[in-house]
Order: C-alpha cells, then sequence, then structure tokens
C-alpha cells in the first residue's frame, strides 16, 4: 500500500475537494450536495447524503491522540415513519482487511440532531479511510430523507478545535463582509458614517500587490557548538546530569524564574512581622527549607500533609524554626476551619497540585485563607499532559533526538532493555501523578491573577530523569556534548512555540 499521499487530518469543506460521494449501487462517484441545515435555530452549510451514499474521506495515516468529531442533522421523508440512520467507520487502505465500524446510530423524526466524538486510538499505526453513510429502514426507495453533514474533521486531538474553524472558509468570508457591511448602516455607527464622508473615502486606493522586501531570516537554531561555550556549561562537582542539564537550559531562556526568597522578604518588610507560610502536600519541606533560609528574615512555616513520617522529617529538616506546625489530612478535603482563624501571607505547592484531584475546590479554600494581598505559589509544577505524558510535538521531537543516541545512553535503568523510543506511560490511570495536569493552568486564572509566570521544559525531563541519567558520565567530553544536545533540541522546540510542562509562578488574589 503507498501511503505517500496518506494525510494526518481532516476537515470537510466545499472548498476543497478531500472527499468523495459514493451510491451504493455505483462505482462513479456522485456530486456532492450542499445544502442549509437548520440546528438549533441556526442555519449551517451541510453535505446533503441520500439513502444509500457514502461520504469518503481522504487516505489517512493514524497515530496516537487522534478523533474524529461530527455534528450532524437529517431532513426526513413525511412518509418515513422509522428515520434514518447512520455508520461512521474505518476502511483499511489495504483491501484486505474488513471494514471497522466506529459508530452506527438512527436519527428519529424527534430527534434529527447527533453530535458526537470518537477516539480513534484502536486505528493506531494504520492507514486507511473514513467514511459516513446513510441508510434506511425503510429501504433504497426512500429519496427524500437525507443526513445532513454539518461538521466532520478528524486529525490529533490538539487540533480538532483548529479543523473546525477551517470548515467552509469562502463561504463564512462570503458572510463576514456582508454582515459588516449591513452592521456599519446601523444608526449607532451614524457619527462614524459622517466623519467617514468627510474625509473622503472614494480617494483611497487599496493596493493590489505589497511591494517586495528583503527576506526575514528566522532565527539560527541553536547548536552544541555554541551552547560549550556558555559558562553554565562548565560542569560543577556536585553536578548530576538532572541539574546540569537544567541549569544550561535555564540560562537559554530570556525570563528568570519568580525569586520566592527575594518574595519573602519583601513581604516582611512590607508588614514587619514574620510572614506566614502554609506549604499544602509539603512533603519533606526540602525547597520550602532553602527558600526560607535565603529570605533571611522571620516566617512562621505551617506544613499540610497526609504523610505523617513525611511531616516529621520535614519539621526536623525546619527545626532552625520555632514557629513550625503541621496539619495531617487530604488536601482534596482542605477546609478553612482546619487552620482556626489563621491566615496566610503565601500558599505554596511544592511539585504537588498535579497530585490533587478536587483542584477547584482546593484553589476556592486558598483564596480564604490568604490575607487580602497574599500570593498563591507553585514551584516546579507539573502542567503538561495528564499522567505526566508528553505533548505530541514534544514527543515527536523527543523521539528525533533520542533515537539518533548511542545505545548505551538509551538504556532504561528500571527495566535494563535499550528504549527505541521514549517510553510514553499514562501514570494516572493507576495513581495521582498528573491526575488533571491539563486543567491547572486554566483553573489558576479563574480563581486567581497571574503576578509572574515562568513556564519552560517541554521534554528535556524525561531523557535526563532517572531512567536514564544513570547513563552519563558528564567528566566524559561526549557525555557532556550528548546532554547539550539534547538542552539544544528542547530550547529550539520551546522558542518555536512547544509546550513547556513545568511553571514555577506566582499568583495573586483577584
Amino acid at each position: 500500500m503507498n501511503t505517500t499521499h496518506a494525510v494526518s487530518e481532516f476537515f470537510l469543506s466545499e472548498d476543497l475537494a478531500n472527499f468523495s460521494v459514493e451510491n451504493d449501487n455505483s462505482p462513479v462517484a456522485a456530486k456532492p450536495l450542499w445544502i442549509q441545515a437548520e440546528r438549533y435555530g441556526n442555519f449551517h452549510l451541510a453535505l446533503a447524503l441520500g439513502v444509500g451514499q457514502t461520504a469518503r474521506g481522504p487516505l489517512m495515516q493514524f497515530s496516537r491522540d487522534m478523533s474524529m468529531s461530527c455534528d450532524l442533522g437529517s431532513k426526513i421523508d413525511a412518509k418515513n415513519a422509522n428515520g434514518v440512520s447512520f455508520q461512521a467507520f474505518f476502511e483499511p487502505g489495504d483491501d484486505r482487511s474488513a471494514r471497522i465500524l466506529l459508530l452506527e446510530a438512527p436519527m428519529k423524526r424527534e430527534k434529527r440532531e447527533s453530535n458526537f466524538t470518537l477516539d480513534l486510538s484502536v486505528l493506531r499505526g494504520r492507514c486507511g479511510n473514513l467514511g459516513l453513510r446513510c441508510f434506511s429502514p425503510s429501504g433504497p426507495t426512500d429519496l427524500e430523507s437525507k443526513l445532513a453533514v454539518v461538521k466532520w474533521v478528524a486529525g490529533p486531538n490538539d487540533r480538532i478545535s483548529l479543523l473546525t474553524a477551517r470548515r467552509h472558509q469562502s463561504h463564512q468570508m462570503k458572510s463576514a463582509l456582508e454582515c459588516f457591511s449591513v452592521a456599519y448602516n446601523h444608526e449607532i455607527y451614524a457619527n462614524r458614517k459622517m466623519d467617514d464622508e468627510r474625509v473622503g473615502l472614494s480617494s483611497f486606493t487599496p493596493l493590489q500587490k505589497i511591494s517586495s522586501a528583503p527576506e526575514r531570516k528566522s532565527e539560527e537554531p541553536i547548536t552544541v557548538e555554541s551552547l560549550l561555550k556558555l559558562p553554565s556549561a562548565k560542569v560543577a562537582e556536585s553536578d548530576d546530569v538532572y541539574h546540569y542539564a537544567h541549569r544550561v537550559l535555564q540560562s537559554l531562556i530570556p525570563i528568570t524564574p519568580p525569586n520566592f526568597p527575594n518574595r519573602i522578604h519583601s513581604i516582611y518588610q512590607r508588614e514587619s512581622r514574620p510572614v506566614r507560610i502554609l506549604s499544602l502536600c509539603s512533603g519533606t519541606a526540602a525547597i520550602e527549607r532553602q527558600m526560607v533560609a535565603n529570605a533571611g528574615c522571620p516566617v512562621e512555616i505551617t506544613l499540610f500533609d497526609l504523610n505523617e513520617k513525611l511531616m516529621r522529617k520535614a519539621a526536623a529538616l525546619l527545626s532552625s524554626i520555632p514557629q513550625t506546625s503541621g496539619f495531617l489530612g487530604d488536601v482534596n478535603a482542605l477546609s478553612v476551619e482546619q487552620f482556626g482563624n489563621m491566615t496566610f501571607d503565601v500558599v505554596v505547592f511544592v511539585s504537588g497540585l498535579h497530585h490533587v484531584v478536587e483542584i477547584e475546590h482546593v484553589l476556592q479554600t486558598v483564596v480564604e485563607l490568604l490575607v487580602p494581598n497574599g500570593e498563591f505559589w507553585i514551584v516546579g509544577e507539573a502542567v503538561g499532559r495528564n499522567g505526566n505524558q508528553l505533548w505530541p510535538e514534544a514527543l515527536e521531537a523527543a523521539n528525533r533526538i533520542f533515537s539518533r543516541l548511542p545505545e548505551r545512553f538509551r538504556r532504561n535503568a528500571f527495566t535494563g532493555n535499550v528504549d527505541s523510543t521514549v517510553p510514553e506511560t499514562d501514570f494516572s490511570a493507576d495513581s495521582f501523578e498528573g491526575i488533571r495536569s491539563e486543567e491547572i493552568e486554566p483553573l489558576l486564572l479563574r480563581y486567581f491573577n497571574p503576578v509572574e509566570m515562568y513556564r519552560t521544559n517541554c521534554f528535556l525531563w524525561r531523557l535526563v530523569n532517572p531512567v536514564y541519567s544513570r547513563n552519563y558520565d558528564l567528566k566524559k567530553q561526549e557525555d557532556r556534548c550528548i546532554v547539550l544536545s539534547l538542552v539544544a533540541a528542547e530550547y529550539n522546540l520551546w522558542k518555536s512555540g512547544g509546550r513547556p510542562t513545568e511553571s514555577h509562578s506566582v499568583y495573586g488574589r483577584r
């Protein structure tokens, strides 16, 4: 099977010849019929499929994280008491495998619309065509009933919204021009219209062609050779691979993480009293201890965690701070009442919010626990895909460089095997790891205003974490250059729009 021309995404539009309409009893393609279909009081351009007709999409190559989304309407013949039905299917491109039925459902007289989105992960690694078929229990004699395909898009999950917006662009552009022409004649724009007439718009001549200008050169990708010249590329005695790689990466990014110790000290200067800090999911509070030590001012720190053993260890590490207290409890059930009349200048999660299920409840409670000008901090928070997975473009970039590494750098410390690609496991399937990571940042904006944000790390952490970190010896030039090549690939993706997965940020109360 020739997959050279297979596509990875598809959207139905009258602008593009990217589909065909077929009759059950004829090998000859039928002419597409476009109609105005009414759905929920609005009219939409739709492809009409008669009974016994099939719409077939282009040859597609399916990878992970893909879906198909459809909005369907129908016109039922008055003589048809049973309505029509539709099938959504996949037809393998090898002509040897049977058609796979993805969905079959009726369109009744009393319910003539259907909206659905299908997970296409079952087709991963396969190539073939998606299709929609209209049929009727009354048989082929039903000539008037129609299935109206208002929306039909398929592709990577993170592009479904874009593909939906791309439908019928010429039709929508024409409608938009007509709409705006009418709208600006409204009486509320009377003053503007008078101004337009005074300046003599008729003297304006639109340019038909923009004169050519020197071609803009995009920024050259960063290289290992350029990284070797950076002061941050020098290896310190205490460096491990993870911290070395991220220190070099941080030196490249033109913004810096929030200086949390300085923020603590500023609050102390403003309030002229010890700074009250609440650490949620505190664990051993190792990062909090460093912050407080570097702040150089009096603090009162309150720990909250479910694990008593870790809390006792944290208390020991914070023994130099007399005003240390702790609460045992499930953060998902956090309540103001647990703290009596206590309020806080700072509430912080250090790599903990991505373990929380009841994020909305927790954030609302944090708002109530903060003083009016208090701050909410997330430090090293996983804000990428759920389950600590990589975004598709990051996984592709990571595998592109990872697959070319010598075998000794791809040996998995946990399995002992040499990995050909970066393992992708959804850790939220049987744990709270990244259980709702994708929702963290949107939810934060519902409850807080961003004050300072530092977001980075599209995939680098997955290549230098304990799974592979033991494969490197930073004292060896070859190993150090390999690590810097990973940093360069990470930075180049981030620079070109790769989505970060790690956030160090400060939010303020609204």
